[in-house]
């Protein structure tokens, strides 16, 4: 082990004479030894540098990867709820056409029974050859003892659009009441006249 203690330490221990030579070779050998250990610390944190990084560059890397393959999942995952989202809309959607043509049934049926439980209007309808002018005379009898308000309308053979003509009348109790070329109707063989009143159900007769 080297001595650096002053030179005159040792002398005074009792060491021996030192001349120049020696304390300068002491010297020279002592510097080389401090420059090895200086250069394997810079070697040591020179590695641990490059490790610490290369361990950061992994770290990066493989965080990197698992956000590159999460995302992927989640896209796949949106993809597929999002098919399934269309999946519901779709029975959604016909489960809302079955409900509303049952709903539409149910209405016509109803409409159908409540038409079916009606009672017919108590009316006669007939006709006969017009003695002024042009074609028949429909005769509308109000077959209560009772005031009867009904609407009449003519339509063509076979005609289930807009009436020819359309007029409202306030029968008599037990009285009639005529229709033909002096009201503006001229009615000919196989136009029919539908008379109607509230709640009651219509009827149709056709001119012979």
């Amino acid at each position: 082990m080297l001595d650096l203690r002053p030179v005159s330490a040792r002398v005074r221990r009792g060491s021996g004479p030192i001349n120049a030579s020696s304390v300068s070779a002491t010297r020279v050998s002592a510097r080389p030894a401090g420059r090895r250990r200086g250069e394997r610390l810079r070697a040591f944190l020179v590695f641990t540098g490059v490790l610490v990084i290369t361990l950061l560059v992994l770290t990066g890397a493989a965080a990197g990867y698992w956000l590159h393959l999460e995302r992927g999942r989640l896209q796949e995952q949106l993809a597929q709820q999002g098919l399934q989202v269309l999946e519901l809309r779709e029975r959604l959607t016909r489960t809302e056409v079955a409900l509303q043509e049952r709903t539409a049934a149910l209405v016509t049926r109803d409409v159908a029974l409540a038409e079916a439980n009606r009672p017919v209007i108590p009316v006669r309808v007939t006709f006969k050859l017009a003695f002024m002018g042009q074609g028949l005379v429909a005769s509308i009898r109000n077959a209560t003892d009772k005031p009867l308000n009904v609407i009449a309308e003519l339509r063509d053979r076979d005609s289930t659009g807009t009436p020819l003509r359309t007029v409202s009348l306030a029968l008599p109790a037990s009285g009639a009441t005529e229709i033909g070329y002096a009201q503006g109707w001229i009615i000919t063989s196989g136009q029919s006249i539908s008379v109607s009143s509230s709640g009651y159900r219509s009827v149709t007769a056709f001119a012979p």
